[in-house]
């Protein structure tokens, strides 16, 4: 169940990422888990993914609505899910959740009761690192990979330390300048890959205002948790 949350862009394609395995594992003997990354990098739809056929309930903080009840009931918000797991998706832009999220797993401490994504990483705030130590544990979310976009697995690093120069070679011989320029410009964000030119550009410019003007403010009220009542 997915509230809050809006998957209407038609030409949207959902990668298969590599850390989906990851945080499948870490649900499985970790009591919170945290997708952390960049906005737009992806931690909404790899939640959904980790989350499909589990009759897990995921809230995004994104939504207005959504975000008030989570700011003026943080205990009874973490508790909509009692007997399974709880997805709670931008979670730094409500920190009262965090003191919530910890009580509720001291109280009855089992794996996989809460996957959280957001765009810092909790376990390094102040004064979260001791109420959250040994409960939780972050995943780290990048831009796209090579091996992700084309579907395969990325092999650069084994390649690089097995020293097969030749097939090295041959890999970079497949391609041209002017391909490795467009993979460059395309960048490792999902959405500015279904633009070119300016409108990818455009796509950029909107983001690090949107950086500037809202994420900036979410991360200092992280950063002043320890004032919180």
């Amino acid at each position: 169940m997915i509230e809050g949350m809006s998957n209407e862009n038609p030409g949207y394609k959902a990668f298969s990422r590599h850390a989906e395995g990851l945080v499948k594992m870490a649900l499985v003997d970790t009591p919170v888990v945290l997708i952390q990354g960049a906005r737009q990098v992806g931690k909404s739809t790899l939640a959904t993914q980790v989350l499909a056929g589990t009759g897990a309930r995921l809230l995004t903080l994104d939504t207005h609505s959504v975000l008030s009840a989570a700011q003026n009931d943080p205990d009874s918000f973490v508790r909509q899910n009692p007997d399974s797991l709880l997805a709670i998706d931008e979670v730094q832009r409500a920190p009262e959740l965090l003191r919530a999220v910890k009580a509720v797993v001291d109280e009855q401490r089992r794996p996989g009761q809460f996957l959280l994504t957001g765009s810092a990483d909790l376990l390094r705030i102040p004064g979260q690192h001791e109420s959250l130590a040994g409960r939780a544990e972050t995943i780290p979310l990048f831009g796209l990979s090579q091996g992700e976009i084309r579907s395969g697995k990325d092999d650069l690093a084994s390649r690089l330390f097995s020293g097969d120069e030749i097939g090295l070679n041959d890999v970079a011989g497949t391609m041209s300048r002017d391909e490795y320029l467009e993979i460059i410009c395309e960048g490792s964000y999902p959405e500015p890959r279904l633009r070119s030119g300016r409108r990818r550009q455009a796509w950029f410019d909107n983001y690090l205002s949107r950086i500037v003007d809202r994420d900036a403010k979410d991360i200092s009220r992280l950063m002043h948790l320890d004032r919180l009542p």
